[in-house]
């Protein structure tokens, strides 16, 4: 199944509080932090890239009094993606663990959404391979990028809940296909903070693979369902800003509890911002009025060379919008080139060879350029 977004609201983005990366302008940089922040993350090779933006926006919105633990479950990942992951030290300091977990089978969970992978599933497994002495991990899917600073959600009281979840956009009518007994909610499982204290009370794995077998035919959110099931009237609902979804700016019906002041205050003070539905930022056609965030900060990664690309290309689509002006005209669309009408059909072939020559000589001056 696939979500997109094909209408957006009109915002007034001086007005959305995103994060100021207060990191780089501390003065003392080096005083003794007071708590470590312990953070998963599930990226494939083909993911590296944005997992990378959503950890620069951890370590750059984060103040010194927290040191970042970053846990990632590795299946697979190359060397040389390990090695991009590595080089966000030049940002500060952290620690990186990677966890083998090429035994554990997958096989029998579904893949029924695109763009979703098996590594959706990793965290199932947490109580297999996290170690014991780490009492709550916050997970964070790789289409996140934090805005605040972390410590406020990471000091949340969790004691006698399992996890501290955000509402979903759609809570309500997934909680009528889902049919849960005690709570009155359902969850994003795109930002997650696992009390792993509660967690190892229960067999976390057999519980989610029993719920999976007993409701199959109703799971058509994969992971988040499950999890969904086995939290049931065991989680904590956090406010929303720790988890804004790409439906909050755009024109689609919200179908949740949460009340209008919170999502208000949610839309404009974002902590985490989602990018869930596509097209998603590095996408063609990506129209999210915050898809900048993304791109500022992989400005700050390894991957800095895609962000000179995308400014590149953005800046050349501002100079067609100014060569070519679309009016209407006795209700037909009608194209001018400098000034000149011309047909609808001509002008969609011209942008589109111009276009096409354009992206092919960009991609070959930075693949020759090679910037690191």
């Amino acid at each position: 199944m696939t979500y997109e977004i094909t209408s957006w609201f009109k915002f007034d983005k001086n007005r959305i509080n995103l994060g100021n990366c207060k990191f780089l302008t501390l003065k003392d940089k080096k005083s003794s932090p007071i708590r470590t922040i312990d953070i998963m993350l599930a990226p494939d090779n083909n993911y590296v890239q944005h997992c990378c933006a959503t950890m620069a926006s951890v370590l750059l919105n984060c103040d010194n009094t927290s040191y970042i633990h970053f846990h990632i479950p590795d299946n697979g990942l190359s060397e040389y993606n390990k090695d991009k992951i590595q080089q966000l030290k030049s940002i500060r300091n952290f620690d990186i663990t990677y966890y083998d977990i090429s035994k554990f089978d997958f096989s029998n969970l579904p893949l029924n959404r695109k763009y979703i992978t098996v590594s959706t599933y990793y965290r199932l497994y947490i109580n297999e391979f996290m170690p014991d002495n780490i009492d709550r991990l916050l997970y964070l899917d790789c289409d996140t990028i934090v805005e605040k600073d972390l410590k406020e959600l990471w000091e949340i009281n969790l004691d006698g809940y399992l996890a501290g979840v955000c509402e979903d956009e759609t809570s309500i009518p997934n909680l009528v296909r889902t049919q849960l007994k005690y709570s009155d909610f359902c969850f994003n499982a795109g930002v997650v903070l696992f009390n792993l204290k509660e967690i190892r009370k229960i067999d976390f794995i057999k519980e989610c693979i029993d719920y999976y077998n007993e409701n199959w035919c109703i799971i058509t959110l994969q992971d988040q369902d499950i999890l969904n099931g086995v939290f049931d009237g065991r989680c904590k609902m956090l406010p929303l800003c720790w988890n804004v979804a790409s439906p909050y700016y755009s024109s689609l019906e919200w179908k949740l509890k949460t009340n209008s002041k919170e999502r208000y205050n949610a839309i404009y003070n974002p902590g985490i911002i989602h990018f869930t539905y596509i097209p998603k930022p590095w996408s063609k056609g990506c129209e999210h009025p915050l898809q900048n965030e993304y791109w500022k900060y992989i400005s700050y990664t390894p991957f800095k060379n895609e962000y000179k690309k995308y400014k590149l290309k953005n800046d050349i689509n501002k100079i067609f919008s100014r060569i070519f002006s679309i009016k209407c005209e006795k209700y037909k669309t009608v194209v001018y080139f400098l000034g000149i009408k011309i047909s609808y059909k001509t002008t969609k072939q011209l942008m589109a060879e111009l276009y096409d020559k354009l992206n092919k000589q960009i991609n070959k001056k930075f693949n020759e350029l090679k910037y690191r």
